[in-house]
């Protein structure tokens, strides 16, 4: 595995929660989801505070403002309780056709999930609008998912990589990237039982 130890900077800012405009840039990112709130956010246009639902994500540590598309989306998915949100991988993208006031201004949509045994549709009705079919198609997993799958298939769990990582000056899943986090991924399927003989003993 390279011995890329830098965290970019660029984490930690752009404010605390994902937009449309950063999944732009990046494509179709899938996250696995870690936690979820209940926060009060104030509407920038109109200054009135509602109560929304944040999901927060193991890969980055910004949250998502759920909105009802993506919460029927995961609804279908994954059923109507968030705590079976957990741990599940959720794939996002911009829209840029997504319409807020009659104003076209792009939005954080769900494009699918490697969680999901099959491509399905999701019908999303709301107010005042008309129905539409939304195709939820079933992706790659996220490169935690990914990272935590190679461990899994040598015998090894997150807190056995933690260790070794910290004893060899390296960063903790917590603390990577998604472009550590693959590499790390392909270091553990590519070094097999080399890899585990390090991680289980701690050695660099």
């Amino acid at each position: 595995m390279s011995n890329d130890n830098a965290v970019s900077w660029r984490k930690f800012f752009g404010g605390s929660y994902l937009t449309a405009e950063a999944l732009k840039e990046s494509g179709p990112t899938t996250y696995t989801v870690r936690d979820f709130a209940r926060e009060e956010l104030t509407d920038q246009n109109t200054e009135e505070v509602r109560v929304k639902l944040v999901l927060y994500f193991e890969e980055d540590g910004r949250g998502l403002v759920m909105n009802k598309t993506t919460a029927l989306c995961c609804d279908a998915m994954f059923g109507e309780d968030v705590r079976g949100w957990v741990g599940r991988g959720l794939t996002l993208y911009c829209d840029s056709s997504v319409r807020v006031g009659g104003r076209v201004v792009g939005g954080v949509r769900i494009k699918g999930s490697p969680d999901i045994p099959a491509p399905m549709v999701v019908r999303v009705k709301l107010p005042k609008r008309r129905a539409q079919e939304l195709q939820m198609e079933k992706t790659g997993p996220s490169p935690f998912g990914a990272m935590l799958a190679a461990l899994a298939d040598e015998g090894l769990t997150r807190a056995d990589f933690d260790r070794w990582a910290m004893a060899n000056n390296r960063p903790p899943v917590s603390a990577m990237s998604l472009e550590q986090m693959a590499k790390a991924a392909a270091w553990i399927r590519d070094g097999g039982a080399a890899v585990v003989g390090k991680v289980a003993g701690g050695e660099g």
